[in-house]
């Protein structure tokens, strides 16, 4: 993460919030970072899920709030969310704790703009459950828009799961690893770009067992 942090730094970023913030006594931080160019309004803030079924990872979000011209600013919200389906509902529990904790308030403001992002482990390509899951995501982020949903900016919607990447692979179909599971919510903000990212090193390492997401925004 220090190589990574000062790579961005020299690329003109300055880290707003920093995932070592959420290291536990055992087991693995939240993974959760945010690096802008833009100057945080106020101290972000990391929260861990109240309702998990991890036992290593630190799932959560963290929350900043970015100045972005004049009186004007952003709430950009990183996330990641459980992968396994125990307790029952646990992904509709965390976005819900998102929208309570969050969305909510910032809704309520004078001109809100707002972006919630980042790996969902919910399918918008029906490749994990017959999209019920998906349906009630977007309910809870709702007025938010999912910019690399079906119906913006191009009728198809791609895989970001990179395929093949995935650990014990084998114990699942081809079409579970192409899942649609990374998504990029926005409100009081015009998609002008989104596009799925194949990101890779200079040797053509890969980065990531997730393709990227790039978007491009405008405030509305």
């Amino acid at each position: 993460f220090e190589a990574f942090a000062q790579a961005m730094l020299a690329a003109g970023y300055r880290l707003v919030a920093d995932p070592r913030d959420s290291l536990p006594m055992v087991g693995q931080n939240s993974g959760l970072a945010i690096f802008s160019k833009l100057d945080p309004v106020r101290a972000p803030v990391a929260r861990s899920f109240a309702v998990t079924g991890e036992q290593v990872c630190v799932k959560g979000y963290l929350h900043a709030e970015l100045r972005v011209a004049g009186n004007r600013t952003i709430h950009v919200v990183t996330t990641h969310l459980d992968s396994k389906k125990k307790p029952k509902d646990v992904q509709h529990s965390q976005a819900r704790q998102i929208r309570d904790e969050v969305l909510t308030s910032v809704l309520a403001s004078d001109s809100p703009a707002a972006l919630v992002a980042g790996d969902f482990n919910v399918c918008s390509l029906l490749t994990k459950d017959d999209g019920t899951a998906y349906r009630r995501l977007c309910a809870a982020m709702t007025p938010l828009v999912d910019a690399f949903g079906p119906g913006q900016q191009s009728a198809e919607v791609r895989p970001t799961r990179r395929a093949g990447m995935k650990p014990f692979s084998s114990r699942k179909s081809g079409d579970k690893l192409k899942g649609a599971i990374d998504h990029a919510f926005v409100f009081g903000l015009t998609s002008i770009t989104s596009e799925v990212v194949d990101l890779r090193c200079p040797d053509k390492t890969v980065v990531s067992d997730h393709l990227g997401l790039e978007l491009g925004l405008e405030l509305s």
